[in-house]
């Protein structure tokens, strides 16, 4: 069993991305301005000039068997049907986002996986996300599986 952790949502960042702005450099900026480290993306919706995201592919030489593949990319606009994640950092306090999303086509079809820099916003992007205190949300590099994982520890604070 995993460890758990209590802890509570303090406030709310919200803000609306403009066309043109960058999603995931967007985030990463508006936390880092508010000095958010621990978060979670409440609501993310929007609209998106083209997508790109990653999802995972067999893998022979990983531990796991698998690894995140080469991106997929979607050079057609979507809409951002909906995205979570989390506001995570490192143990050297970077500001770590880790967001899966939900896109659809013109058609209506829909794909998803792990949101990378490199999505556009096309027309509007709107993001809330709930600050969190008495729990760090780490992310660190997990022995057993190869990868950077989430990593929680109660706050020293608390």
């Amino acid at each position: 069993m995993s460890n758990a952790f209590f802890g509570k949502i303090d406030s709310i960042l919200t803000f609306r991305l403009l066309p043109g702005m960058d999603i995931m450099d967007s985030i990463q900026k508006h936390c880092q301005d508010k000095n958010v480290k621990n978060g979670v993306i409440l609501s993310m919706m929007g609209s998106v000039r083209g997508a790109k995201f990653l999802n995972p592919e067999p893998n022979e030489q990983s531990r796991m068997g698998y690894l995140y593949g080469e991106p997929i990319i979607m050079p057609d606009i979507v809409e951002l049907v909906m995205a979570t994640g989390f506001i995570c950092h490192s143990e050297k306090d970077e500001i770590l986002l880790h967001v899966h999303a939900v896109i659809s086509d013109k058609d209506g079809n829909a794909f998803g996986g792990h949101l990378i820099p490199g999505n556009e916003v096309l027309i509007t992007t709107d993001v809330v996300i709930g600050v969190i205190s008495d729990v760090d949300m780490l992310r660190s590099l997990d022995e057993q599986v190869g990868l950077m994982a989430y990593a929680p520890r109660q706050s020293l604070t608390r």
